[in-house]
């Protein structure tokens, strides 16, 4: 423990010693002290042990400082130390709250050192894991079925979500069952739902019609634990190479304006906010369409999902030699090339997100090539939980989804001594970023004014604590603990869907509580329909929509 600047005074048992501190330091030198442990068996008890760590957890001992195991992260040892006859014994132990971090005991001369130490492959019974765990994610990029070019109005083919199709069959318990993992489970699936533009301008006019045709299947996916994510197309209505019009790729993110007239960035934003207030979901999970980013796109996803899923190391098409034949029309582009192909997770670098940075969401790998699946289950071997994405679109039949979990499997049994956990995405991203002990979403309160109560809800005594006349033109939004980043403030206004962004991204803090405001003064009008969601996430991913707002 180290102590603030400051003067504190620490007298220490009869021995009428004074400690002064000033500044911060963590090691005090103690001589025979006969009253320094007040323990009659030679031997100082739970709680004295305890408060002595407390107080000073670095201590030069007169007589001897012995360790059991040195600085072995991967053996629970102990240190003892003797000062005369008496005895003090710290053991290594794994810090409560975390399934990673260690506390490291071991001598400097005579002097008991602590150190805190993060486990690659997590942290048991006073030590780190020695061989680590891969944990499988299964994700279907879940589409309409691309029968032919869909038409500016076309009409989307959702055949594989009728009953006894592609979605029902691999809900079937026969299905999952045919394959078992290390520790006795199942296959989970993460349901990327598609959304964008095209599906907006179809006859369906749903922005999110698989969304809408996955809702029968929602309670299945739940009970077997399969949990939904987001996949996300920008496109824009423009023409082929050949001349041909359709639904093309977006290849920027800088605020150009598409055949609609707004930018590929509202444009993004609308249908987010969209999702947010007719499904009253917020994904948590994510891959891009075409798995394609920039920098730009990259800087945008940072204030909205913690886990994405898109880099496919060390793949490209952007650049013409790495290109073949079918990403010469305009989609299918990317660039992976620089990203990491070890199966390291990271945060990514604001000027290049292919790069480790100090951007907040965690980017993780996918792949389907079996030599890299090989190597994600060797890395494990070398002591580091690993993560393997694998992914495939649900109009590629159940046949392609025994194939990979075969070779899974197949790779495994290649592997005796590796474990391996089958997992969701959401599962996955909190073992391997050392959060999935929190398993609490965020207590969320919205507030207007009491004249305009929460949507269902005829009562908020919160509302007494804001004035009325700042508050009639603004919506506060309150959390019980920090976020992932500010929460996404959806509009429905005039009959149209948008982003709202508070007025300052940071929010105000006080005693567990965190607070962002948005003015909503441009969309109080006489429609009565207008409305407010605010709808986020924590770190965990343990995400939130909170209730509506009447404007």
């Amino acid at each position: 423990m180290l102590f603030p600047a400051g003067a504190l005074v620490v007298t220490i048992a009869a021995a009428a010693v004074t400690l002064t501190m000033s500044g911060w330091f963590s090691v005090n030198r103690i001589t025979h002290f006969p009253g320094l442990f007040p323990s009659t068996s030679g031997s100082p008890t739970p709680s004295e042990s305890v408060q002595l760590a407390s107080l000073a957890p670095g201590i030069v001992y007169d007589d001897s400082c012995s360790d059991t195991d040195g600085t072995n992260f991967f053996q629970r040892g102990a240190v003892t130390a003797y000062a005369g006859t008496r005895m003090s014994v710290r053991t290594d132990t794994c810090i409560v709250g975390s399934i990673r971090k260690l506390i490291e005991y071991s001598c400097n001369g005579n002097v008991i050192q602590q150190q805190e130490y993060t486990c690659l492959a997590g942290c048991s019974n006073g030590a780190c894991k020695k061989i680590g765990t891969v944990y499988v994610v299964d994700t279907i990029d879940t589409e309409a079925s691309p029968n032919g070019e869909i038409a500016y109005h076309g009409t989307l083919d959702l055949s594989d979500y009728k009953p006894g199709a592609f979605v029902d069959q691999i809900l079937q318990p026969a299905f999952r069952n045919t394959f078992t993992d290390s520790f006795g489970g199942h296959p989970k699936i993460s349901w990327l739902l598609l959304s964008e533009e095209g599906y907006c301008q179809s006859t369906q006019a749903d922005c999110h019609a698989v969304h809408t045709a996955m809702a029968p299947y929602l309670g299945r996916l739940a009970a077997i634990g399969d949990k939904v994510g987001w996949h996300y197309h920008g496109v824009d209505w423009t023409a082929n190479e050949d001349g041909s019009m359709q639904w093309n790729q977006l290849l920027t993110f800088n605020g150009t304006k598409v055949f609609t007239g707004e930018t590929e960035k509202a444009q993004a934003e609308r249908i987010f906010a969209s999702s947010i207030i007719q499904k009253r979901t917020y994904p948590t999970t994510f891959r891009s369409g075409w798995v394609w980013e920039n920098n730009d796109y990259s800087n945008w996803l940072d204030d909205v999902i913690p886990f994405d899923f898109s880099n496919i190391a060390p793949l490209s098409t952007i650049n013409p030699g790495d290109c073949t034949i079918k990403c010469m029309s305009i989609g299918n582009r990317y660039d992976w090339s620089q990203a990491p192909r070890d199966w390291s997770e990271y945060h990514p670098k604001a000027t290049n997100y292919q790069q480790p940075g100090t951007l907040k969401r965690w980017e993780f790998r996918s792949a389907m090539e079996w030599s890299d699946l090989d190597a994600a289950f060797k890395r494990a071997a070398a002591g580091k939980d690993t993560l393997v994405t694998i992914y495939t679109h649900n109009y590629n039949l159940l046949e392609t989804q025994n194939y990979i979990l075969e070779r899974v499997m197949g790779t495994a049994s290649g592997n005796p001594k590796v474990p391996y956990k089958f997992v969701t995405a959401q599962e996955g991203a909190q073992i391997i970023t050392d959060t999935s002990l929190d398993t609490v979403a965020p207590q969320v309160t919205v507030v207007k004014t009491a004249a305009s109560p929460i949507v269902g809800d005829s009562t908020n005594v919160l509302t007494d604590m804001f004035d009325s006349a700042v508050a009639l033109n603004t919506v506060t939004v309150m959390s019980n603990e920090p976020l992932f980043t500010f929460p996404y403030g959806a509009l429905r206004a005039e009959g149209k869907y948008l982003r709202l962004r508070p007025t300052s991204t940071a929010p105000v803090i006080s005693p567990g509580t965190y607070t962002w405001t948005y003015d909503v003064s441009a969309y109080i009008t006489p429609d009565q329909h207008n409305i407010f969601v605010a709808g986020g996430t924590d770190k965990a991913g343990n995400s939130f929509v909170a209730d509506a707002v009447a404007l």
